[in-house]
């Protein structure tokens, strides 16, 4: 059998096939029994997973050639236009880490994160980072992450690699900070 392939999108195709996952994982069309495998708060656009590409990175996961997963990052002020990650860049002066308030990293946003039911509970999650890091590690000193507090499953998968930094809040919604540092000795 064949393995899972991760490298940069590179075609329409890819992002395309992205918001066809993104799709199926929404906060806004899943049940209430559903929510418990994860989920996503905002939708993107296939040029707005684009732009993100062209921002930073996206890295996929391949499954005969087929998107099973997807890892984006872009900079603060690409994020600064959508509500939730607004909240968090609005937020950074706020936190700090290893006695440095964030706003004085070099930070980049690594969200959202998405595997497809299908090939959930295996390693795509830590290899979509592991491809992720060599790229992001060249420019930025520090990846942030936020996530629902209501979303355990992937609270729970973030900080297995990632350390919890705090928390803040857009309107009545809550969500985790997660960080992680780009230049920790365990990277390579």
């Amino acid at each position: 059998m064949r393995g899972i392939e991760y490298r940069r999108a590179q075609s329409r195709l890819d992002f395309e096939q992205m918001t066809e996952i993104q799709a199926e994982n929404l906060l806004s069309v899943l049940g209430p029994d559903q929510l418990s495998s994860g989920f996503l708060n905002t939708a993107f656009t296939v040029e707005q997973f684009e732009a993100m590409d062209e921002s930073i990175a996206v890295i996929v996961a391949l499954d005969h050639n087929k998107v099973c997963g997807y890892f984006c990052a872009a900079t603060l002020d690409f994020f600064k236009q959508f509500p939730y990650p607004a909240g968090l860049v609005s937020q950074a002066s706020k936190l700090s880490y290893k006695d440095k308030a964030l706003s004085d990293y070099r930070c980049c946003i690594v969200n959202p994160i998405c595997i497809d039911k299908d090939h959930r509970g295996g390693e795509i999650f830590s290899e979509l980072c592991r491809s992720m890091i060599p790229i992001i590690a060249k420019d930025y000193e520090v990846a942030l992450a936020f996530i629902s507090t209501k979303n355990e499953k992937s609270f729970n998968c973030c900080k297995q690699l990632m350390e919890v930094l705090g928390k803040f809040q857009v309107k009545d919604h809550e969500f985790w900070v997660l960080i992680y540092d780009l230049h920790r000795r365990d990277n390579s």
